[in-house]
């Protein structure tokens, strides 16, 4: 009589890969180039890493969409990461700067896109933050540190040896003619720089989508199973937890699970809010952007709403119950606070002007039979585009 299962595989630690986190994304994202589910144990990770030295050509040109004022600054081209890498925080530095033109150091941002000018916000992988405490000065330094996430996204857009562009706007939105920075400062040379940190393992991996069976679709770590041919998924439209299995090559048995974990998005919804000016010809109104919270999330339970300044939301409200504005589009934020997963659309703020009518009283008269028109006291240059106006007329023949 035999015993099989003296013949069943043995799994020793050393031949079974330690599972990386379960990995999180919101429903309809990709996964960036250079993330995905990730094991380690069966082999020494090699950390490296490339440098991108920029192409500095500014120009001036203010565009019409957001970033409001972006203009061209610099363009580069990626290089190529071993199969597998998995990307890790970058440096992203300027030197040699200096301010002018009514410019701030501390304002300064230097965003990161693809595909030709005017900016589309589509296009833009990382919208920069402020990159020097200094307000003025004559030379100083610009640092930034692009997450993973968005040199990813550079690579998915356009992959390894791809052309990708640097623009400048300030953090309110000034461009580089009117409120901007000047390079070359104190005669050195200004460079730009974008020094991408990985890691990546030698072929090291077998990834299944099944615990037991199947072929291997995969041999490095990151996997991302959404770009890989027989992983069983395609995209991340639907919501919900997807499991695969890793292994250390040639231990097909000793598989560890490893979750993708697909979050629901909420929607987000355009509304449009009116007010009146606060003061005539002021051209400006006070708006509650509250009373719009239902309406752009459209009720969706569970859900948080912020309003932000500009398309890239990285501008907030300060005052979102009593926002002074004039008419203008301000953008809002539907999401779950839980996973961050969220969405974005537009609110127009459109200020209704208030009548207008001329300094002191306009006193018509007439006596009876006689009669005036009313219209006559009214400001003859006056737009009453909504609302109504009260006169009193008092009798004063006898």
């Amino acid at each position: 009589m035999t015993n099989d299962s003296l013949f069943a595989p043995v799994c020793r630690s050393n031949f079974r890969p330690t599972a990386g986190p379960d990995y999180e994304l919101c429903q309809f994202d990709m996964i960036p180039f250079g993330q995905g589910l990730t094991v380690s144990g069966c082999a020494t990770p090699i950390l490296d890493s490339q440098t991108i030295v920029l192409t500095i050509a500014p120009t001036t040109n203010p565009t019409a969409t957001s970033p409001t004022g972006a203009a061209l600054f610099a363009t580069g081209v990626l290089p190529t990461l071993p199969q597998g890498s998995l990307i890790q925080n970058c440096d992203f530095i300027v030197t040699n700067l200096s301010t002018q033109l009514g410019g701030w150091a501390n304002e300064t941002r230097f965003p990161i896109f693809h595909g030709p000018m005017p900016v589309q916000a589509a296009n833009v992988v990382y919208t920069s933050t402020t990159g020097n405490t200094a307000l003025s000065s004559t030379n100083y330094t610009w640092v930034n540190n692009p997450p993973a996430s968005s040199i990813g996204n550079l690579y998915t857009a356009v992959g390894a040896g791809g052309s990708f562009n640097v623009g400048y706007h300030s953090t309110w939105s000034g461009n580089a003619t009117s409120n901007g920075y000047a390079i070359n400062a104190g005669g050195n040379t200004t460079v730009a720089t974008i020094k991408i940190r990985y890691t990546y393992v030698p072929a090291s991996y077998e990834w299944y989508n099944v615990p037991t069976g199947g072929s291997s679709l995969y041999a490095f770590s990151p996997f991302d199973p959404l770009t890989t041919a027989g992983s069983g998924i395609t995209n991340s439209n639907s919501t919900g937890t997807f499991t695969f299995y890793a292994a250390c090559t040639g231990s097909s048995n000793c598989r560890v699970p490893v979750d993708l974990n697909i979050n629901p998005t909420p929607q987000a919804f355009q509304d449009t809010l009116y007010a009146c000016e606060f003061a005539p010809s002021s051209n400006g109104g006070i708006f509650d952007l509250t009373n719009a919270v239902s309406t752009v999330s459209g009720g969706q339970v569970g859900t948080s709403v912020d309003f932000f300044n500009d398309q890239f939301i990285t501008l907030p409200v300060p005052f979102p119950t009593n926002d002074t504005s004039s008419t203008n589009f301000i953008y809002s934020k539907v999401y779950y606070a839980s996973t961050g997963c969220y969405s974005s659309d537009s609110v127009y703020l459109v200020v209704n002007t208030l009548p207008d009518f001329t300094a002191g009283f306009l006193t018509g008269f007439a006596c009876a039979p006689a009669s005036i028109d009313v219209a006559s006291l009214i400001n003859p240059f006056a737009t009453i585009p909504a609302g109504s106006d009260t006169f009193v007329l008092r009798r004063s023949c006898l």
